[in-house]
């Protein structure tokens, strides 16, 4: 339940029986409300691991803060943006506190690289480095840990400085938040579900997901002029770049998941929910993650091989250097010493044949 209320998760689990539930026609239908009930209690019974409740009220703060500057987000900032959502997501079951301004959350690259979908290695480590510079996050891992872990400056990220975010901006943006309130009566819940979540960047584009959060921020509609604004898309002058985001507005309507009503008012589409499905559905979104997990589970393994292989050979060359010791003379010792210092980078065995072949140089020299 990542650690929150039972009324939490019954509500939660509502949103995903309304929005992310299909049947074998692909069609949106929930469980009905028997179904849903069995479900919630049998997940009651069981004891999820979950982050103490001070780890949830600080998570709830970095939450809340990617929530209010996602519309704002564009080009690179994107994946880190996910990244960042995915540690807040891991730490729901594997955080801890530090200290005051710092959160520990335990997890691996490759769990983390899911949650964030981001396509590669390589991206997932440009990422953390620039978080890493602007001293926002540190890595580590403790001697028995098997995954290592990461801590986040809870002050340094909320104060908005890394995504070139003033105190004002932030302020400024909490404020017509609070004004337009969020109601998941008023407004389609789907947005709780899905659209706070990373979305693949060569799949569905991460574009799409602040555009969604700027039109969810003005009450689930708005003129183009009024998004562009949200989305932090102005002239040096502060007139809005309408077109920046006509072309991705056209793309949605498309796609069926905004509709035009009047000329430059776009909101979301009745049908918002199926839509959204489809597209990602089109895109190959669903795919990626399972291609994913399956490559995640094949390189886990491949990890595993790896690892018994080298404590099979390890276990060889510990054989053959104690074969060795049995040559070894006890006043050789301090020979034996100054070999395995000389070359402690060197297997085992080698040092033992290192150390017996220097025995007989030795000994022909004394003669």
């Amino acid at each position: 339940m990542d650690g929150r209320s039972e009324e939490w998760w019954w509500e939660e689990l509502h949103k995903i029986n309304s929005t992310l539930l299909y049947n074998e026609k692909e069609e949106l239908e929930g469980l009905d409300e028997v179904e849903l009930k069995e479900i919630y209690d049998e997940n009651l019974k069981l004891e999820p691991k979950t982050s103490p409740e001070d780890v949830q009220q600080r998570l709830d703060l970095i939450s809340e803060f990617l929530s209010l500057i996602r519309p704002r987000i564009k080009g690179a900032y994107n994946t880190d943006w996910n990244f960042l959502k995915a540690l807040e997501i891991q730490g729901r079951k594997y955080g801890s506190i530090v200290n005051g301004d710092e959160v520990r959350i335990d997890g691996s690259w490759l769990t983390l690289q899911g949650l964030a979908r981001i396509p590669t290695p390589k991206t997932m480590k440009n990422k953390i480095l620039r978080l890493e510079q602007a001293e926002i996050l540190r890595r580590g891992k403790d001697k028995k840990d098997k995954t290592g872990h990461f801590i986040i400056d809870m002050r340094k990220l909320l104060s908005g400085e890394y995504f070139s975010l003033s105190e004002a901006e932030i302020e400024r943006m909490r404020e017509d938040s609070n004004v337009m309130g969020i109601d998941s009566e008023q407004h389609n819940n789907h947005y709780f579900t899905i659209l706070g979540h990373p979305f693949w960047t060569r799949q569905y584009g991460n574009a799409r997901g602040p555009l969604f959060a700027a039109i969810d921020s003005l009450g689930g509609g708005g003129r183009t002029g009024e998004i562009a604004l949200r989305m932090g898309r102005v002239y040096e002058n502060g007139n809005p770049k309408c077109g920046s985001v006509s072309g991705l507005l056209r793309e949605c309507e498309g796609e069926g998941t905004l509709k035009n009503p009047s000329r430059g008012y776009w909101e979301f589409s009745e049908d918002f929910v199926d839509k959204l499905y489809k597209a990602r559905v089109d895109a190959g979104e669903f795919d990626r993650d399972t291609s994913f997990e399956r490559d995640k589970q094949d390189k886990r393994k491949s990890y595993k091989e790896k690892k018994i292989k080298y404590l099979e050979e390890a276990g060889r060359e510990y054989a053959q250097f104690d074969e060795m010791l049995w040559e070894v003379e006890k006043e050789d010792t301090l020979l034996f010493l100054k070999l395995y210092f000389f070359g402690a980078s060197k297997p085992m065995w080698v040092l033992g044949k290192y150390f017996v072949e220097g025995r007989k140089v030795i000994g022909t020299m004394g003669q």
